[in-house]
């Protein structure tokens, strides 16, 4: 111990004050406000050097203790004991190197706190960002949110959901597996202003029907309306039904305008050239020969002395009626025509 003593004298200023105590290389004055100055140009300061779980073992250390921790990271990082657990040096992140506990909703801006073992995560805000992870993490386990999550969940949610009291906006639902309180064949459907409600199946033939105000109900639809000859339906005059009476032709009122047959259907597509129920629809047309026929035999409201066109053709001709007969004649023809639909 002498010798040593005598070599650090040799090479080394060591200046010591009641107060102060400078190792340094020329003599210098120990800052009044430092227990320890050290002064080198070409020497550092070596901590103490030591695997964690040897720092962990230190009995009883003072807060504000250091030591480099060699096995901590990649390459070592500097520690020190904040009074309740070692935190790394210049760290942006807390390093737990404890085993933590129950995880509390106490803590500071910075993001979290230990104590006692217990991480203590601080809510994100506009400093804070919360947790934030560099890949994808699996969460295994059947976790329970006490407050509910807040916020927008990205990616697809799969497995059980028991209870769902409110979701705010949802633009995509991949697979939701069940929902507890639903029987087979039940329509989840939203109320209201952040509500949803199970709609129970409905009975065989019935249909899903809304009043506009949020509820849905079942109804079975009316016996089919049948209908007859005569009858005012569909912008005009049924002249023809089949025998369950709920399909059949409509004729129209009022004739087209007179026109060669090539200009017939056109004349029959202008709603100005429709009676007034007529005009709301848009799928009137020339009637075949039959239909044409099925028209005046039934219809009988044709003018008398009119010839009126048919989109039955035989080359250069088309069949017309006349009121003595039918017959084919040159599609140049300035005849008139009655247009038709079905129902």
């Amino acid at each position: 111990m002498k010798k040593t003593l005598i070599l650090l004298t040799l090479f080394t200023s060591f200046v010591a004050t009641a107060q102060s105590i400078e190792i340094n290389a020329n003599g210098a004055t120990a800052n009044a406000s430092a227990v320890l100055d050290l002064k080198s140009t070409t020497k550092g300061f070596l901590l103490p050097r030591m695997t964690n779980a040897q720092m962990l073992a230190i009995p009883s250390p003072a807060q504000g203790l250091l030591a480099f921790c060699t096995d901590c990271s990649t390459n070592g990082d500097y520690y020190f004991y904040k009074g309740t657990a070692w935190v790394a040096l210049g760290s942006t992140t807390v390093s737990v190197s404890t085993t933590v506990g129950a995880v509390s909703d106490n803590a500071d801006e910075k993001g979290a706190t230990i104590t006692n073992g217990v991480l203590n995560l601080a809510p994100a805000n506009a400093t804070n960002p919360g947790i934030v992870t560099k890949t994808a993490q699996t969460i295994a386990g059947v976790k329970t949110f006490s407050n509910g999550i807040v916020g927008n969940v990205t990616g697809n949610v799969t497995g059980n959901a028991s209870t769902a009291t409110t979701a705010t906006s949802a633009t995509t639902a991949t697979t939701a597996t069940n929902i507890s309180g639903g029987a087979a064949g039940s329509i989840p459907y939203q109320t209201g202003a952040g509500s949803t409600s199970l709609l129970a199946a409905g009975s065989s033939g019935q249909v899903l029907t809304s009043a506009g105000l949020g509820t849905l109900t079942w109804t079975t639809p009316s016996s089919a309306v049948t209908h007859t000859i005569g009858e005012s339906f569909g912008g005009g005059i049924v002249f023809y039904v089949t025998t369950d009476g709920l399909h059949g032709l409509i004729a129209e009122t009022i004739d087209s305008p007179n026109a060669w047959w090539f200009y017939a259907q056109d004349n029959i597509s202008n709603p100005n050239n429709h009676s007034t129920a007529g005009k709301l629809f848009t799928d009137w047309r020339l009637p075949t020969r039959y239909e044409l026929n099925l028209l005046v035999n039934y219809y009988g409201g044709l003018a008398e002395g009119v010839r009126y066109w048919s989109s039955t053709e035989n080359g250069q001709d088309a069949y017309i009626y006349f009121p003595s007969g039918g017959f084919f004649s040159n599609k140049t023809g300035n005849y008139s025509a009655r247009a038709i639909r079905s129902f």
